[in-house]
């Protein structure tokens, strides 16, 4: 939903797929941060963290959008 934000956040369609691209690459990012967080027991709900920011992201972004 986020990327579907972004996208239509962004006036040219280049900037739109650089941003989606970004997005998916920080997703990853993050989502291979958190879990190796999580494996070395430092907090299991860490592994939820890419799923939370990106949601704060998408509410953030449709809140733009309005």
């Amino acid at each position: 939903m986020s990327a579907a934000l972004l996208g239509l956040s962004l006036k040219e369609a280049s900037w739109a797929f650089l941003g989606v691209v970004l997005l998916i690459f920080g997703y990853y990012v993050l989502w291979t941060l958190s879990a190796q967080l999580a494996r070395y027991d430092v907090s299991p709900l860490l592994a939820y963290l890419p799923d939370l920011f990106y949601g704060l992201l998408a509410s953030l972004l449709a809140w733009r959008l309005r």
